[in-house]
């Protein structure tokens, strides 16, 4: 029972200097409880709760890319492509939602029963993530449940997509020739860390915008300039952002995934003549994505005469290839050619006919 009290009291304590944005170092909070015989205890709590101690090992693992939390006893690792559960021990619930409690506060971050959903870039130690928070008043089984995707601090080189050195050339020469390129694929499948590795292939010369809503793209280079979206504030939705991006001369714009209304001045750019630019989308195949894109523009547009088959056709005018990405592989690399009887023509630049 004085366990538990003294549970509390530090949990609490720990808390309020989170709150009060305190530089929090693990001696100085130590050495306020120092008179009691919990302190190694105090010592575990601190590293569970500040440090996330218990996901050090996955953490540290760089062949781990996915760790998602299903609660304070269960978890999941994506290593070498392969999902895996592995079992929690010693670590209470009310320690796990402190926890991700604070880690929002501590990236100023705010979650909570009624802002329930929260995505954004974080670090462990050298190690760099994206972090997903899900409150637990959302499902029937009040659990709160945590997702980290690792961030490589250098991008892949375009060999490590499954192509070969030939195919290689064709991709940079994509980028080179400046054609608007959309990446397609599931959830996980590599569209963030293909985009990364394409970014570097351009030139130092070129003034590039790159517009994320959580910070995954990896900037090598001095002549970026990143905007982060917000879509609770005024004037700092993706979609703002891409529409005020266009004052900013910029060479190329880089959308980091297409999901919502910032479609509309995405490819309205492409259409008053912008080139080089480049967006992910969720889609099940290359030619999908494009069936995609032209839906969400006749969703998110205001102009309720557009027709599905007029963003069809405006699409296919001005996307001019995609490339599908599966397990992290390119899979196919398609040229859009135009639209014939409301279906999109195209030829393949490259097909991975390989499981």
């Amino acid at each position: 029972m004085e366990s538990q009290k003294n549970d509390r009291l530090f949990l609490n304590f720990l808390k309020t200097r989170v709150n009060r944005n305190m530089d929090i170092k693990e001696d100085d909070i130590l050495n306020e409880f120092s008179d009691t015989p919990n302190l190694e205890n105090n010592r575990r709590l601190f590293k569970n709760i500040y440090q996330l101690d218990y996901l050090n090992v996955f953490i540290k693992d760089t062949k781990v890319n996915e760790i998602i939390v299903h609660d304070y006893k269960t978890l999941q690792i994506e290593k070498d492509g392969i999902l895996q559960t592995k079992i929690l021990a010693d670590l209470s619930e009310d320690i796990y939602f402190t926890s991700l409690e604070t880690l929002a506060l501590k990236n100023k971050v705010t979650w909570n029963y009624s802002n329930p959903f929260a995505s954004f870039y974080t670090q462990f130690e050298h190690f760099s993530f994206r972090a997903s928070l899900i409150h637990g008043s959302c499902g029937p089984m009040k659990k709160s449940k945590f997702f980290l995707r690792r961030i490589r601090p250098i991008p892949f080189p375009l060999l490590n997509f499954g192509i070969t050195d030939k195919d290689e050339w064709k991709v940079k020469g994509l980028i080179s020739e400046k054609k608007n390129i959309l990446l397609a694929g599931a959830a996980g499948s590599g569209k963030s860390s293909l985009l990364a590795s394409l970014l570097q292939n351009i030139e130092e010369t070129e003034h590039v915008i790159i517009l994320e809503d959580t910070h995954e793209i990896i900037i090598l280079k001095k002549n970026f300039t990143s905007f982060l979206g917000q879509e609770n504030l005024a004037n700092k939705s993706l979609r703002d952002l891409c529409t005020f991006s266009l004052r900013l001369r910029p060479d190329r714009i880089i959308l980091g995934e297409i999901r919502s209304s910032e479609i509309i001045p995405f490819v309205l750019a492409m259409n008053t003549g912008h080139k080089g630019m480049i967006s992910t989308i969720h889609a099940d195949s290359a030619i999908d994505a494009v069936s995609r894109m032209a839906l969400l523009f006749v969703i998110h547009g205001e102009n309720q005469a557009f027709s599905y088959e007029m963003a069809l056709k405006l699409i296919c005018k001005n996307i001019d290839v995609v490339i599908f990405l599966k397990d992290k592989k390119i899979k196919e690399i398609i040229k859009i050619i135009g639209v014939d009887n409301g279906m999109a023509t195209y030829d393949y630049l490259f097909k991975n006919n390989s499981s």
